[in-house]
């Protein structure tokens, strides 16, 4: 039988739908929707915070993937207020995860991915969590101030000041 992806979070899934977690997470959201607001604010706070060019990146170290990588969710937010969300972002095998350079390469590997099915590199090959084409673009012109000569991107710990 062929996996399909959760309808929320993408995880692969025997059969469609949600996963269980998908499935439990929204029955108890429903059922405590104060309790989950109070949750979503602190885990917000909490999240790690990254800069490149014009764009603000933020991770939260959700554990390890069955091949032992870090994983992380979290989202890009563009000076404009649009956001595009990731939920299964991994690093390389043997990372720790949570050290700051490893929180740094994840949120160039955030931009890489979210900034690379612009308007004109979109194929038959375009994966579900791809963000739209005009999203992937502001993402791209957003982060370009950040490139840095020899290629890659400057990722900052601390926000540029303004002016």
């Amino acid at each position: 039988m062929k996996t399909t992806p959760c309808d929320m979070c993408g995880e692969p899934i025997w059969g469609s739908g949600r996963c269980d977690d998908c499935w439990e997470l929204k029955a108890r959201i429903h059922a405590y929707p104060e309790l989950a607001r109070k949750i979503l604010t602190e885990v917000e706070a909490n999240m790690i915070q990254r800069f490149i060019g014009d764009c603000e990146i933020r991770l939260h170290y959700r554990g390890r993937s069955t091949d032992n990588r870090a994983k992380y969710c979290g989202y890009i937010l563009l000076p404009d207020g649009q956001r595009y969300d990731f939920n299964d972002l991994q690093s390389g095998v043997g990372s720790s995860g949570t050290t700051a350079e490893d929180y740094d390469e994840m949120a160039e590997s955030a931009i890489n991915f979210a900034s690379y099915y612009t308007t004109n590199n979109r194929g038959d090959d375009l994966p579900g969590w791809a963000p739209s084409a005009d999203l992937a673009d502001d993402i791209s012109e957003a982060a370009c101030s950040g490139m840095k000569e020899e290629g890659g991107y400057e990722v900052r710990r601390e926000q540029h000041e303004k002016g």
